[in-house]
């Protein structure tokens, strides 16, 4: 299929009153010939308000789709402040959210069910970025702790994995920091959760999370 730019038809023999038909049949003809190859161009049958259209080379045809496919929208999460003490256990924990923006992402945030237990889930698979920062008056994260992203028990292995870890932030106790990593959901039922893995382990030693968001972002 093609866009028929180059098959335009003659008005010679249709701009007078005295034109005859039969002379603009081979004309008339080729009008017919464009509009099916316009009609075969595109495949937008139902759209929906909002729909933009995108070229599919599978198909060949321009087709609808809804903006949130492929546009990026995002949801703000923000990480409890809170001071964890008496840390006996170097075994990654994890952090619970406070509060969340409204929903554009297709993201569900449970907040707070318990103790380390704060997850988020996702509506639609496809490529995301989470955006780790925080308020640049406070550091971040105390000590040598790092925050690390799970799917589940398993650690996301981070294109920006840094200190030895793959699924490390880097420049999370950096009080100018942002941390940007990517990663790909498969499953719209695997719950993500933000950790700390502990720098130090014993009695005294505390890990302070203050001013601490994350932005998750869909492609």
């Amino acid at each position: 299929m093609a866009w028929p730019s180059g098959t335009k038809a003659s008005t010679a023999n249709v701009d007078e009153g005295s034109d005859s038909i039969s002379n603009a049949r081979a004309d008339i003809k080729q009008n017919i010939d464009n509009v099916n190859l316009i009609i075969d161009e595109f495949n937008i049958a139902s759209p929906s308000n909002g729909d933009i259209l995108r070229y599919s080379t599978s198909s060949g045809k321009w087709e609808q789709v809804a903006v949130n496919t492929f546009a990026s929208t995002n949801d703000m999460i923000t990480l409890a402040n809170t001071t964890y003490s008496s840390i006996s256990s170097a075994t990654p924990f994890q952090v619970n959210f406070s509060t969340t923006v409204p929903n554009t992402s297709g993201i569900s945030v449970t907040t707070n069910p318990g103790a380390g237990q704060a997850f988020w889930t996702h509506g639609s698979t496809g490529d995301y970025t989470i955006i780790l920062h925080h308020d640049t008056t406070v550091t971040q994260i105390t000590g040598t702790s790092k925050f690390v992203l799970y799917n589940g028990a398993t650690p996301i292995s981070l294109d920006n994995g840094c200190d030895g870890s793959a699924s490390a932030f880097c420049n999370t106790r950096d009080p100018s920091g942002v941390a940007i990593a990517n990663y790909t959901v498969t499953d719209t039922s695997a719950q993500y959760t933000m950790k700390i893995l502990p720098g130090t382990v014993g009695a005294s030693p505390s890990i302070v999370v203050a001013n601490t968001y994350m932005m998750i972002q869909r492609h």
